[in-house]
């Protein structure tokens, strides 16, 4: 009987494990748990190296931070942490690709924004701010004037009633940033707003115009092109080549002639200005891929407006392909109209698409809410709730999807998203800000990009919440979502190949940004080589598995600390001096495969490590076994019951009491 065990087990071991094994004991447990942690990780030695150093990196943040993590925190009171940070700071270096969801005028850190304009002639001496609780003009009635309190606008004549010139006032920039940001008012708040209240921090935003302080400085062509030019320039020094800009329909913009009069400009020379622009940009700065623009509409305004807002954009668009991109709805999802309200309008939008040979694309803000479908209907009557959206984005086939949160809701919908690569714009930051993760280990991009949907990480309005870089919503996913370098490098890529940037262009793109992040491998591997850890001590805390068949090379997994003296060393195993190559897989962890060797009897040898010209011994010992060791799977299982169902000798519960008696009496 037990010969027909043995065959039969046999047979498994030499066609590949068929199920996951049973773990009777420790091999056919570890084998279990590779076959499960195994993650195809297709980074060259360099870039393993650079990834432990990552990893190193934050395992100090982590020991630094864990009963204070700053991603489990609100963003408002911990930004300046995080952009202090060691590992913020490496990250702010690393190639990122695109930002592919982005509100143009949100973008840019006010702070460098107001710089510019502070320094600007004779922009500075037409700033002005409206101050409704120190303007003489607005008391004691403040509702007598009509301009918003704390917006900026150019006035190059006389200014309106409300508005005083910042040009030797007391609003310095600080005092501006602490009044128009959403951080600032955040933490200006007296009661503060719990952080998963969506609701309440979407209504502070637009109570105090969080998204609309600048708007007006910003349709001053000058202004316009200097802040352009600062967003660009923010951006290649983070790393980041590729920006798709959300923005609403062009025109508004104009110059200030000799008389100081208003003259507007065309949306169509405005194009060309813009396509004039990128030219003498991309020229001074070869590392930028592309800038192009997705046009939107508010979701809480009419059908009408929306039909007319989408004809717009589509004439204009037809004469400019290469820098007018898509179309989108934006907006607190939850009171706006959803997409099937919109569906007439936008069924057209998608109608020209198809006809568009690639050059314009549906893309989406689609379940940016926390609600069920059947808790929370739209606003308006709509008769369907805000995550009906996801359905209506991909009957329109959006080409991707904005922030997709409430999607893990709804996993049936998970391969349809992977079989037509619709990619998810994760914006960590700004859904911890707006309320909708507080805690951004629990953010279910990570559930989607591991089961399979594409995600790139974007930045949403970094500029309006109070910060700038791309690399805080890294900063977040990379400590928050147990991601290394290979998981931000395929985020990386994907924000190219899911952008709506033409086919030659992606491939132009990629070999930028292949050049950008072989460089950064190259200068942080001699950097991370010349600085390594030698006084660190190696000590081994365990070995798994401690013992395996002779005739088969079994991988090992080897816990310890101090492993950081194998980055930018060889790394070896050594078995009675018989050597086998070793790879670091973590900060804590070697892998490296037993030898082949031919023995009469069980037969324990101590495993030790070579580390450069170190040797170091590991404490522990690894059996080889002479026998071939059982491994029963699932499978197996299945196969004796079904055949030796009313063998009282041959039942699955014999075969593994027996194998387990004899593991453990003989090993």
């Amino acid at each position: 009987m037990f010969k027909l065990i043995k065959i039969v087990v046999l047979i498994e071991l030499i066609n590949g494990i068929l199920g996951l094994p049973l773990p009777f004991n420790q091999y056919a447990y570890m084998l279990a748990r590779n076959n499960l942690t195994a993650k195809k990780i297709d980074l060259n030695d360099k870039e393993r190296f650079v990834n432990i150093y990552m990893e190193k990196l934050k395992f100090e943040e982590f020991g630094q931070t864990a009963d204070y993590f700053f991603p489990s925190r609100p963003i408002e009171t911990e930004l300046a942490n995080v952009t202090s940070s060691n590992i913020y700071k490496f990250l702010k270096k690393l190639p990122k690709g695109g930002n592919l969801h982005i509100h143009e005028f949100q973008m840019l850190n006010r702070k460098k924004f107001l710089e510019i304009v502070f320094n600007r002639e004779p922009e500075f001496s037409w700033l002005h701010i409206c101050d409704k609780e120190n303007n003489p003009d607005c008391l004691p009635n403040p509702s007598e004037c009509k301009c918003t309190n704390y917006f900026l606008s150019y006035f190059a004549k006389q200014a309106g009633k409300g508005w005083i010139p910042v040009k030797g006032s007391n609003w310095t920039i600080d005092k501006i940033i602490e009044k128009t940001t959403l951080t600032g008012i955040l933490n200006g708040l007296d009661e503060k707003i719990y952080p998963t209240d969506s609701r309440g921090r979407w209504l502070a935003a637009n109570k105090y115009g969080v998204f609309g302080f600048y708007s007006d400085l910003t349709k001053y062509n000058r202004t316009r092109f200097d802040y352009l030019k600062a967003c660009l320039d923010s951006s290649m020094e983070e790393n980041v080549q590729l920006v798709e800009f959300r923005r609403s329909n062009f025109g508004g913009l104009y110059y200030i002639d000799d008389n100081l009069d208003k003259v507007y400009i065309e949306p169509e020379q405005e194009l060309e200005m813009l396509i004039e622009f990128k030219k003498n940009y991309i020229e001074q700065n070869s590392k930028l891929i592309d800038f192009v623009f997705v046009i939107y509409g508010s979701r809480r305004r009419s059908k009408s407006d929306i039909n007319s807002t989408l004809e717009t954009s589509l004439k204009i668009q037809s004469k400019f392909p290469q820098m007018i991109r898509g179309f989108d709805l934006v907006g607190e999802e939850d009171q706006g109209h959803t997409l099937l309200f919109h569906s007439d309008t936008l069924m057209r939008g998608f109608n020209y698409s198809q006809s568009s040979n690639g050059t314009f694309n549906l893309i989406f803000h689609t379940a940016e809410t926390n609600w069920p479908e059947d808790m929370e209907p739209a606003q308006f009557g709509d008769a369907v709730s805000t995550l009906n959206n996801i359905y209506d984005s991909i009957i329109l086939r959006t080409s991707r999807v904005g922030h997709g949160i409430g999607l893990i809701k709804h996993p049936e919908l998970y391969q349809y998203l992977i079989e037509r690569e619709i990619a998810i714009e994760a914006c960590p930051a700004s859904n911890q800000i707006l309320g909708y993760v507080s805690d951004l280990r629990n953010h279910p991009a990570i559930n989607f990009f591991r089961s399979g949907i594409p995600i790139v990480l974007a930045g949403d309005d970094p500029g309006s919440f109070g910060y700038n870089d791309l690399t805080v919503d890294y900063y977040l996913a990379y400590m928050a979502w147990g991601l290394d370098l290979f998981d931000l490098k395929v985020i990386a890529n994907n924000s190219i190949k899911y952008s709506s940037i033409p086919n030659e262009i992606k491939q132009v793109g990629y070999r930028k940004f292949e050049t950008e992040w072989q460089m950064f491998i190259d200068d942080t591997y001699k950097d991370v080589c010349l600085k390594k850890n030698k006084n660190s001590q190696v000590n081994v805390s365990n070995l798994l598995p401690s013992f395996g068949p002779s005739n088969k090379q079994v991988e090992l997994s080897i816990f310890g600390i101090g492993f950081e003296r194998a980055i930018c060393q060889k790394l070896f195993c050594l078995f009675n001096g018989v050597k086998t190559e070793a790879k670091m897989v973590g900060i804590g962890e070697i892998k490296c495969s037993t030898p082949l060797i031919q023995i009469n009897k069980t037969q324990k040898i101590e495993i030790k490590i070579a580390i450069g010209d170190f040797i170091y011994s590991s404490n522990f010992m690894y059996t080889f076994i002479k026998d071939t060791i059982p491994i029963l799977t699932d499978k197996t299982t299945t196969f004796y019951e079904n055949n030796y169902n009313n063998s009282k000798y041959m039942s699955s519960s014999f075969i593994f009491t027996f194998i387990s008696l004899f593991l453990t009496l003989f090993l």
